[in-house]
């Protein structure tokens, strides 16, 4: 619950009697000091137990302000030079109820900092300084450095595993017999369909070497529509003859 002031010349919470102050909308000299703290007083008295010391120190301040103001105006000093008291308007409340409420603003957006843990801290790395290394070498004795250095030097290391690479065995014949199986079943074939997935440079020559020999049979024709496309093979003679018909001449296993 906020407090609001009830008077005959405003109504409405205090910081809406700080805009209409700026906005000079309200002559702040006019305003009925004692009713506003007579119901501030009341709304202390109800609110006891549950008032926020906000509340309060936000009334205090703008009524403090608006006192001193009213006792100027009503006893005046009389050492006090007109021109002092032409000074003694509410320019200057006006001024600090804008710092007060640069300051209530400025808290508010910590509080809301606060509350979503947006909480940031500068911290500078303290600045590493070179550590001096000394290598403490007591205790031990020439022979001992010698043996460490000869244990780098010559490591005794055991035979090592000979691994046996295994060349894969491919031949012409095979990949003949291979493309006689899939013309059996296609009417015609890519060269790349012939490859395996991870295919080797040997594959592919050999795979080359056994669709020149075909054709040096006779026992098919290719075609290459442009420049780099797919290399199609078509069947001359019946696919299941294909086989039969070369492997005599066939090039022996690479």
């Amino acid at each position: 619950m906020d407090y609001r002031v009830h008077t005959a010349q405003f109504e409405g919470p205090l910081d809406l009697l700080l805009h209409l102050i700026e906005k000079e909308e309200l002559d702040i000299t006019q305003l009925a000091l004692a009713q506003v703290t007579d119901e501030f007083l009341a709304y202390v008295e109800l609110m006891r137990g549950h008032l926020e010391i906000d509340v309060v120190a936000d009334f205090l301040v703008i009524a403090a302000r608006l006192l001193w103001i009213k006792s100027q105006v009503l006893l005046p000093n009389p050492v006090q030079t007109a021109a002092l008291a032409q000074e003694d308007t509410g320019d200057d409340l006006v001024q600090q109820l804008r710092t007060y409420r640069l300051y209530k603003e400025a808290a508010q957006w910590l509080r809301r900092q606060d509350e979503a843990e947006l909480r940031s801290y500068v911290h500078v790395a303290p600045t590493v300084l070179p550590q001096r290394f000394i290598l403490d070498l007591t205790g031990v004795t020439v022979a001992a450095l010698r043996k460490a250095a000869e244990a780098v030097l010559y490591p005794q290391e055991g035979p090592r595993p000979q691994e046996a690479i295994q060349r894969p065995r491919i031949s012409i014949v095979q990949q003949i017999q291979l493309i006689g199986q899939r013309l059996m079943r296609l009417q015609q074939l890519v060269f790349r369909s012939l490859l395996s997935q991870k295919a080797t440079r040997l594959e592919a020559v050999v795979t080359l070497q056994a669709i020149l020999e075909l054709i040096k049979q006779q026992a098919v024709q290719v075609q290459q529509g442009e420049r780099f496309g797919d290399i199609v093979i078509a069947p001359l003679i019946p696919p299941d003859q294909i086989s039969s018909a070369i492997e005599s001449e066939a090039p022996a296993p690479a």
